[in-house]
């Protein structure tokens, strides 16, 4: 069918400024009448076209980051795609004919991608691609080039990468294992695949195989060159089996190792447990970790067959304990394989209150604690090998402080004095203070959060001084309050467990 001209940009990718990590959930608007969300990776696609001379507003809006406006675009003029890396500035670019209006923080290239200099940069490339080197500690993520097209195989097609995401580890883990091996097998053979899967990429990340893509590093791509992640495809005995040996790590001579694996190693599926190593020394059988389980033989057996060597030991997980004591001071009390002795952190000037907030920044190694003063103050004090100063993070408020991680961003939440809900995120820097509002009457306490990186939906619950816990929710925009129950008091805590 013949078209009236040409045809507006319906496509391209949101990502965070400085490590460009794509922004699930952004709304993006032609006109307040083509309306797209953009996905886990970014992408955004109107269904409808647009055509015609007029030129119209391209808006880009994203929880916790400012406000994009591209003016007077044409379809003519507006190219294959719309790349934007997102500020915490608002920005305002005009790209109509004559004199064009100075853009406060310009950060998108409109015909045909990412370019030299432009807005979109994706993820940096440091030489060894991360710097991550630990044999104890499970990586927080790991950086994925990922294919639009495959083969049947699960080979990548060339030509048809679309980028290299960062994504959490667990998550890929999730995403890898119910493609390599079949959902429906013994829980023995789906927890030796757990671990082989867990192994591998942990091991492409600790020694980077020099893969690059337009400049820039990644650890694994999506294909079966390494192993084939579809993000997204899961499945519920997987997942049981990669939470029930998450913290157990696999290790030859104290090393993360190439833990390599493949169909069968005879050519039949129904090859006998540890047939084949001859021909294939020191690589797992996936029919045979399912024939091995056959016979009675558990995950840690099967792994000793096919990986002569292999040592077994708890992961390095730690974590921490805040608090505010009865004279004001913050302490903390740390968990690695068991409690440790309090630690006081001691207070800014001023006596603390309320419930701290904690979250950690695997970008940059950082453990960050907030909490609020006497005076209304909210402050901040980070760990990253040692604590460092006291930091003013915002007045005027009062309750406690909650801190989450998701995305490549840091948002906090916190109620002000006049009983409203405000947030302030963080991903090239922190942003301003973004006033969420109430439901019609005063909030208190500590706010919960969570979110779902299922829907990049964030759910954000805060207590009412009438007792009825509010509920209010991010994706794309804010919606409208809704009430969780009634006769409350304090604050509102939400949990994500491993299942989302």
């Amino acid at each position: 069918m013949a078209k009236a001209g040409p045809e507006l940009t319906r496509s391209g990718v949101i990502v965070t400024p400085v490590a460009s990590v794509p922004v699930k959930g952004a709304r993006v608007e032609v006109d307040r009448r083509l309306v797209a969300t953009t996905g886990s990776n970014g992408h955004f696609y109107f269904t409808d076209a647009w055509y015609g001379s007029n030129p119209v507003t391209i808006t880009v809006v994203a929880m916790g980051l400012a406000r994009y406006e591209l003016e007077g675009v044409t379809a003519a003029q507006s190219g294959d795609t719309l790349d934007v890396a997102l500020s915490h500035k608002p920005t305002v670019e005009d790209v109509s004919p004559g004199p064009a209006r100075q853009g406060l923080d310009s950060g998108a290239t409109a015909g045909g991608g990412s370019s030299a200099g432009s807005g979109r940069n994706r993820l940096s490339s440091p030489a060894n691609c991360g710097g991550y080197t630990s044999n104890v500690t499970p990586p927080s993520s790991i950086l994925v080039l990922e294919f639009s097209q495959h083969t049947a195989s699960g080979a990548p097609v060339a030509g048809t990468e679309t980028g290299i995401f960062q994504v959490p580890f667990e998550t890929y883990v999730d995403d890898v294992l119910p493609n390599e091996w079949i959902s429906g097998w013994d829980t023995q053979a789906l927890d030796a695949g757990a671990m082989a899967v867990k192994t591998y990429g942990w091991y492409w990340i600790d020694n980077w195989r020099g893969g690059t893509y337009k400049g820039q590093c990644y650890n694994v791509d999506d294909s079966t060159d390494y192993q084939r992640y579809i993000p997204g495809l899961s499945a519920s005995t997987t997942n049981a089996a990669i939470a029930a040996t998450w913290n157990t790590i696999a290790t030859r001579s104290g090393a993360i190792f190439e833990a390599s694996y493949q169909a069968t190693l005879t050519g039949s599926t129904s090859e006998a447990c540890g047939a084949g190593l001859s021909n294939y020394p020191d690589t797992l059988s996936q029919w045979g970790s399912q024939n091995c389980a056959a016979l009675g033989d558990e995950w840690q057996e099967i792994l000793s067959i096919y990986y002569p060597g292999v040592a077994f030991a708890a992961a390095d997980v730690s974590f921490q304990m805040f608090t505010i004591s009865a004279t004001g001071n913050l302490y903390e009390r740390p968990w690695n394989g068991g409690w440790g002795a309090w630690s006081d952190l001691s207070n800014p000037g001023v006596t603390l209150s309320g419930t701290p907030g904690d979250v950690y920044d695997p970008t940059s190694s950082t453990l960050l604690v907030f909490a609020v003063g006497s005076n209304g103050v909210i402050y901040e004090r980070a760990w990253n090998g040692s604590w460092g100063a006291w930091q003013v993070f915002g007045s005027n408020f009062r309750g406690g402080v909650t801190a989450i991680y998701q995305n490549g961003q840091l948002d906090l939440f916190a109620v002000s004095a006049t009983g409203n809900l405000y947030e302030r995120a963080w991903s090239d820097g922190w942003g301003a203070w973004w006033d969420v509002s109430n439901p019609g009457v005063t909030l208190g306490g500590t706010p919960g959060v969570a979110y779902d990186p299922v829907t990049g939906t964030f759910q954000v619950l805060a207590v009412g001084s009438n007792g009825v816990i509010y509920e209010r929710a991010w994706s794309g925009t804010w919606g409208a309050w809704q009430e969780f129950g009634r006769v409350f008091s304090g604050g509102a805590s939400v949990v994500e467990d491993n299942a989302g």
